[in-house]
């Protein structure tokens, strides 16, 4: 059952990071430079009133593929979702998150802001964070993010903003020996929390050993279950929709927003068999959909 869904939303096909996690330049439909048409979106966000959806619209995240502070109209946006959305964030890499920038998404009434750093030092930092660009000076650039951070949480405070800050921190085998270290030094400067990304499943362990091992000690049935379907759903600069926050696939667009309301994407044919194979019937779900590493297993006793 679906009680609500969010929107992860791509404002801008670029970045001013090439970061080695990103899949930003990898997906198929990318077009370095587009950015979202604001009024479409606004035009979108007002039929949730006239025209509301089966399933309410609950989160607005301004992240996907490019780097949010880009964005011209970011605050404008914002601002203009909360009127028609409960929780509204964004996820950016902190290079350009001034002061100003702060206190003006502060004063938009945003939930969270999610900072993505990893490491608790710039040898590590240099490493996800802007790997792939050989212009910049991760020491600086490290130390840069961390001020901006700072900065952030003092203008939260001295506003008595209710608004939210967190990490996203990349955890893999080059990270982990930082990663309480680097706990320690957020919870001490005040974010409220810090969402972990697991990026290399299992560490140096293979993936298979794994399975093997589930496959030789699980005494009980398996069923599979997606923990994305539905809940958290791609909206594209050209404002195309998919069903998959973790998929760019073709295979996951749903229609379009300029063109139809989400109501009228969330009762077409297409979602409601989708939704129901999900439900119930995961024999049916999509074959690409099968090999996903985000399946999850759930234990049914015997």
């Amino acid at each position: 059952m679906i009680h609500s869904i969010g929107l992860f939303v791509t404002l801008v096909d670029a970045c001013n990071l090439d970061c080695s996690f990103c899949l930003l330049a990898k997906r198929p439909d990318f077009r370095a430079g587009d950015e979202i048409d604001y009024d479409k979106f606004v035009a979108m966000l007002r039929q949730l009133k006239d025209c509301p959806p089966p399933i309410p619209l609950g989160a607005v995240c301004f992240c996907g593929s490019g780097e949010p502070l880009i964005y011209r109209r970011l605050t404008e946006i914002v601002r203009e979702t909360k009127k028609y959305v409960p929780q509204v964030s964004i996820v950016t890499n902190g290079v350009l998150l001034t002061k100003d920038i702060s206190r003006q998404l502060l004063e938009a009434n945003i939930d969270h802001i999610v900072v993505s750093v990893t490491g608790n030092s710039s040898d590590v930092y240099k490493k996800y964070q802007g790997s792939g660009r050989k212009t910049v000076n991760p020491e600086n650039q490290y130390e840069t993010v961390k001020q901006n951070v700072a900065a952030l949480i003092d203008v939260r405070n001295e506003m008595q903003s209710g608004t939210q800050i967190g990490i996203s921190y990349i955890l893999a085998e080059s990270s982990r020996d930082d990663y309480f270290p680097a706990l320690s030094y957020w919870r001490e400067l005040g974010v409220n929390y810090v969402d972990t990304r697991i990026l290399d499943k299992g560490f140096s362990r293979p993936k298979q050993d794994f399975r093997t091992y589930i496959d030789e000690n699980a005494q009980q049935w398996w069923e599979s279950c997606c923990t994305c379907f539905g809940k958290v759903m791609n909206v594209f600069t050209d404002g195309r929709i998919g069903y998959c926050n973790c998929a760019y696939q073709e295979e996951t667009i749903l229609g379009n927003l300029w063109d139809s309301s989400l109501n009228e994407i969330l009762n077409s044919p297409r979602f409601v068999e989708l939704h129901r194979s999900f439900s119930q019937d995961y024999d049916h779900i999509p074959e690409f959909c099968k090999s996903c590493d985000l399946l999850r297993s759930r234990p049914i006793l015997a």
